[in-house]
């Protein structure tokens, strides 16, 4: 009875998250993306006009001062809608200020850490040791659903990240928007302060495991300040699930801050679809989350 109840139980597991991955937007379910650093055509949503990240030359940059940082970037549509990596480097580019920012990805709509290790573009363009940094981002809800099968394939993108000479660097994410369908799965908590506190506590479980200089950037608590101090910016899409812009640029802001560990250039450009009081905001919760 109980090893049929175990097969039950994953099937009713693996039957939520394809139904998380088909209840949100079209992002979810887009085509496999690989490591290339200059793709935007993969800017997905209502906001994906508002963010060029090609307008921006990361060469522009005197980077003399500080060593350039090289970012892989692996996950999924909560990465690439708005275009995270673009957005991350532009904060670098258009400072001028060391150091300079690199950036590729792999990210697939709608995949988990699992899906991308067993995938056939994560793992070799991590063994390809060009990177600093691997950035990596879990489905929205697999650390809720399935939160032993997150850790071990968390801990070993990490293991192989630093065996390449790369620190692991995980990418906490958000919780679904109140009133959100997820909510009635009771892994969910029930509420998005529930779930929030799941997130934050299954990434900083797997960077305390992680090798030594793991880092965590706590980007959902993040979210989870400005949704709180400031219910006039709209983190959200539609869907309840993925990024505007302005919740893409908090992230960009919490991962330039970890990453670099200095605060963002006062020259970087804000982003069009956000104001500079909105960016000035969000720039202060990204500081009191990583600080």
């Amino acid at each position: 009875m109980n090893s049929l109840f175990a097969v039950a139980r994953a099937a009713a597991i693996c039957a939520a998250i394809a139904s998380c991955r088909s209840a949100t937007s079209p992002a979810d379910d887009s085509p496999a993306r690989g490591t290339d650093a200059s793709v935007t055509d993969g800017l997905l949503g209502p906001d994906a006009a508002a963010f060029d990240a090609s307008a921006v030359d990361a060469r522009a940059i005197d980077a003399g001062d500080m060593a350039a940082i090289h970012v892989l970037f692996i996950g999924n549509s909560y990465t690439f809608v708005n275009d995270l990596p673009g957005m991350l480097r532009a904060l670098a580019a258009s400072s001028h200020a060391a150091p300079s920012i690199t950036t590729e990805q792999v990210t697939p709509g709608g995949t988990t850490l699992q899906d991308n290790y067993l995938g056939p573009d994560a793992r070799p363009a991590i063994a390809k040791k060009a990177f600093t940094h691997v950035v990596l981002q879990g489905q929205s809800v697999e650390p809720l659903l399935q939160p032993a099968v997150f850790e071990k394939y968390a801990l070993l993108f990490a293991g192989e990240a630093r065996d390449a000479g790369a620190v692991p660097t995980f990418y906490e994410t958000w919780a679904r928007r109140s009133g959100d369908a997820f909510y009635q799965d009771p892994l969910s908590g029930g509420s998005p302060g529930a779930m929030q506190d799941t997130l934050a506590t299954e990434y900083a479980k797997v960077a305390a495991a992680g090798p030594s200089g793991t880092l965590l950037a706590k980007v959902g608590d993040g979210w989870r300040s400005a949704l709180a101090t400031q219910p006039g910016i709209v983190l959200h899409q539609p869907d309840g699930s993925h990024p505007t812009v302005a919740g893409t640029l908090l992230a960009a802001y919490v991962l330039y801050i970890k990453l670099t560990g200095h605060d963002v250039p006062a020259a970087s450009a804000v982003p069009a679809g956000v104001t500079p009081a909105d960016a000035a905001a969000l720039h202060a919760i990204a500081l009191s989350v990583t600080h």
